[in-house]
């Protein structure tokens, strides 16, 4: 697990058409780069000054969670689902990472604009069913193909 500092609603300048970092020209030339609201996150700071990774590459499309700590009562008294993460900047003369998501409020309204269904993840199970989830069990046994 890892842990980092949430910035909310950060300004960004992307490269229209690479993914790869301005050059001295095009930093200089900054007005001409369109503009972004993002949401970032930054992993935690270091004593030499640098900062540890919140993310690495693979990590698209996890779901970022923000828990909730009352140490009186349990180590954890909540947990929620913050967003989706989707990209990494790599701050190269600094050498650390900036994490950027989409907000989960973001993530409900475009599957609501998409496909007309709504969701959400805070409703709980009835009562009547055990305090489970329905599901489905797939597969049996032993995976395929030496599957671990």
């Amino acid at each position: 697990m890892t842990s980092g500092t949430a910035i909310d609603e950060v300004k960004v300048h992307w490269h229209p058409v690479t993914t790869t970092a301005l050059t001295e020209v095009e930093a200089h030339e900054i007005s001409g780069i369109p503009i972004s609201k993002g949401y970032t996150i930054l992993g935690n700071a270091q004593d030499d000054g640098t900062f540890e990774d919140f993310t690495q590459p693979g990590d698209s499309g996890s779901v970022i969670i923000r828990l909730h700590q009352d140490l009186k009562e349990a180590p954890v008294t909540k947990s929620e689902a913050v967003g989706i993460l989707y990209g990494i900047i790599y701050e190269e003369p600094k050498d650390y990472s900036i994490s950027l998501y989409i907000p989960m409020m973001e993530v409900y309204q475009r599957i609501r604009e998409e496909t007309g269904l709504s969701v959400s993840v805070d409703g709980v199970p009835e009562e009547g069913d055990g305090h489970h989830w329905p599901y489905t069990e797939l597969g049996k046994g032993h995976p395929s193909h030496d599957l671990k």
